[in-house]
């Protein structure tokens, strides 16, 4: 038998320190952004205009069992207000595989639990929206069959490579003899173009975090700036984030930040963690005056030899079926993407959700360039909006 609990205050939420990592440490397949660490920051910087709606699971001898790491939102759907219950961490910085945190033994109770302590407060949200929903979720099962209405939207598609024990088989099982041949002409040309003044660095001291932060930030923005759209790292909360969560990630060991040099010049970034086994490619960012030399994929081939170096099993790429991460690997996870109505304002808002997404479909089929900017400007407009953030001239894109 279960007891589950509401935690609302800041004061119940930052009591759960010691349970929540004592729970994530026993329970395997965690990623990062269920971790104490990740969560606690995120709401520590983009709190505003949201209110606690975490569940706690516990035993009958008192101990942490599970929990439902959520937020309730409120959001405006032109003169629709929706309560929504989110994953903590939604939005900008875009956390996935997503779940309950439970024991394999006890997921099933945790989660009926869970579930059934939604169901008796349905008057106190009206959507539940799950974006990012780990694939193999035992959750999930459970939400079907709850009341109100369901939806499932577009899967987020997430590529990953399998890593052996040396870089040499990574080569031969992942990339084809083109790549191969393209990596090291690119190395080669590099060098002979910056002779003695290449250099692949990972940061591993404090004291180096804020500059290179900076150039990832930077670089992001160039970048997109040039597509005629927004860096992530345009709103100030992203990069506050980013500095407090990197300086705890390097403090305990996770943090894989490299840079790939020119003299004293950056010319690409790549920011990601190390957690229990699995490298998460985070983020990464490049300067596209140098293009001819594929900066970011050089700094791409060296994360992944760091990681089967240092007997990774794992290299996630996260959200997003580029075609460019194909060229890595040719395997993927499907994070879902749920819904459930508790309300008949939920209803409206499931009803909402189907035609916003069939409208996308249309709209990537036949709208010219200039239009989905406009519509994603919009968009991006309205979630800042209901963040309390101010509006952006232009879209922010993810990541």
């Amino acid at each position: 038998m279960y007891r589950v609990e509401r935690v609302s205050s800041d004061g119940q939420f930052f009591a759960l320190q010691g349970p929540w990592t004592a729970l994530t440490a026993n329970v395997p397949n965690v990623p990062i952004f269920l971790t104490w660490e990740w969560v606690s920051t995120w709401w520590r910087h983009f709190h505003p205009g949201k209110e606690l709606w975490v569940l706690g699971v516990w035993d009958a001898s008192g101990r942490l069992a599970g929990i439902a790491p959520w937020m309730l939102t409120n959001d405006c759907w032109g003169p629709l207000r929706l309560r929504g219950i989110q994953f903590l961490g939604s939005g900008c910085v875009c956390p996935d595989h997503l779940d309950v945190i439970a024991g394999p033994e006890e997921r099933e109770g945790v989660c009926a639990a869970i579930v059934g302590h939604l169901s008796a407060l349905r008057r106190q949200w009206d959507v539940l929206d799950l974006q990012g929903l780990a694939q193999n979720s035992v959750l999930k099962r459970h939400l079907i069959v709850a009341k109100g209405r369901w939806l499932e939207r577009q899967p987020q598609i997430c590529p990953f490579a399998v890593l052996p024990r040396d870089w040499g088989a990574f080569e031969t099982n992942n990339l084809s003899a083109k790549k191969r041949r393209f990596l090291r002409y690119a190395r080669r040309r590099l060098e002979r173009d910056c002779p003695g003044r290449v250099n692949l660095q990972r940061v591993s001291e404090p004291s180096e975090l804020d500059s290179a932060l900076d150039a990832l930030a930077t670089l992001s923005q160039k970048r997109h700036r040039d597509r005629g759209s927004v860096s992530s790292f345009k709103d100030v909360r992203f990069l506050a984030f980013h500095r407090e969560m990197a300086a705890l990630a390097l403090e305990r060991g996770w943090l894989r930040l490299y840079q790939l040099k020119v003299a004293d010049q950056v010319v690409a970034v790549q920011h990601g963690f190390h957690y229990r086994g699995v490298v998460y490619d985070y983020q990464k960012g490049f300067d596209p005056n140098w293009g001819r030399y594929s900066p970011g994929q050089l700094l791409q081939a060296h994360a992944i030899r760091e990681a089967v170096g240092e007997g990774a099993r794992e290299f996630d790429m996260l959200r997003g079926d580029e075609a460019y991460k194909y060229t890595w690997t040719d395997q993927a996870r499907a994070d879902h993407h749920v819904m459930l109505s508790g309300s008949r304002r939920g209803h409206t808002g499931l009803f909402a959700a189907v035609l916003i997404d069939a409208a996308k479909r249309v709209a990537n089929r036949i709208l010219p360039l200039s239009v989905k900017l406009k519509i994603a400007r919009a968009l991006s407009n309205r979630e800042r909006s209901n963040a309390g953030a101010p509006p952006e001239e232009k879209p922010v894109a993810m990541r």
